[in-house]
């Protein structure tokens, strides 16, 4: 299995025979935060604890012979309920069953179409939260749903016409993916199933059925670890300059590991730089800022509510 092992591909552990071998990475392909994202197991089934720093230690100069009062730090135990994600499916007997590769076969290959959906809305779950998916884990959006210290808004005033980009450190002590029951993907063998499709009358067809779960949710890390840059829009549009804004928060030394956008602010940084480059040609898409790689994802919408 390919990827590095602090990542979801090197950590998820597939129990089905005929996907035992599966590139990992190659079902991530539309999630490319989580391609990158660092990742750990839950630390106790399906709920994670962590701690975070939420006060720093003081520290101070003194005379000789002279007492100070050095304030402890503070660390708070965040416990994180994962939640199931559920890639099951149903596929008709008689499609199946005249696949020329075999029933099994065809279920396997329909098997990663599923998981390749399922990593996809996972990483929609972990950036916006219970807004993708009320019954799923909470997300970036969720810790980072209002204007504050970690917050900055660029000015966008139209309401459901908004985007954000988030700036994430990644790692064992910052933003993780988590992974329940130490990485298991549960996949059952294919089973016979009478989908029922008339509730009324009963009517239905017969098919062969794949149960696929598997528990997720996110470490947020410390309240160092993670800054929304949002109210974006047509007018209020993405540039360097609130990127540096942005950065700024993070403390030196703990810069952030990923820029997490969307096409429309990739364009629009594109478009800023464009304006301002001094061989009058058009600016390529940028991969990075102030050296920090660029994440392009789907996963954040234009949609969002105007952030307050």
């Amino acid at each position: 299995m390919a990827g590095e092992t602090n990542t979801l591909a090197g950590l998820i552990q597939m129990n089905d025979l005929n996907l035992a071998d599966i590139d990992v990475t190659d079902l991530l392909e539309e999630a490319p935060l989580l391609q990158v994202l660092n990742a750990v197991t839950a630390s106790n089934g399906t709920q994670h604890k962590y701690e975070k720093v939420t006060i720093a230690p003081g520290v101070a100069f003194r005379d000789p012979n002279t007492g100070i009062v050095n304030t402890a730090g503070k660390r708070t135990l965040v416990s994180v309920d994962l939640k199931l994600m559920d890639a099951g499916f149903d596929r008709d007997k008689a499609i199946a069953m005249g696949y020329k590769a075999g029933s099994a076969s065809y279920m396997a290959k329909e098997a990663i179409a599923s998981l390749k959906t399922a990593f996809s809305g996972a990483e929609k779950q972990l950036i916006n939260g219970t807004d993708a998916d009320a019954s799923g884990n909470s997300g970036f959006a969720d810790a980072l749903g209002s204007i504050g210290d970690k917050v900055i808004s660029a000015g966008g005033a139209v309401a459901d016409v908004q985007t954000s980009v988030y700036l994430i450190r990644s790692g064992d002590d910052d933003v993780s993916a988590v992974m329940g029951n130490e990485g298991d993907i549960t996949m059952s063998e294919m089973f016979d199933n009478f989908l029922v499709t008339n509730q009324t009358t009963g009517a239905g067809y017969d098919t062969f059925r794949m149960a696929i779960l598997g528990w997720m949710g996110v470490q947020m890390g410390s309240v160092q670890s993670a800054v929304r840059l949002a109210n974006l829009d047509a007018t209020a549009t993405l540039t360097d300059d609130l990127l540096s804004d942005a950065i700024a928060k993070f403390p030196a030394g703990k810069a952030p590991s990923y820029l997490v956008m969307n096409r429309q602010s990739l364009k629009q940084l594109q478009q800023s730089r464009t304006a301002t480059n001094p061989t009058g040609a058009p600016a390529p898409f940028p991969s990075e800022a102030f050296g920090i790689p660029i994440v392009v994802t789907d996963s954040i919408v234009s949609t969002e509510a105007i952030v307050a």
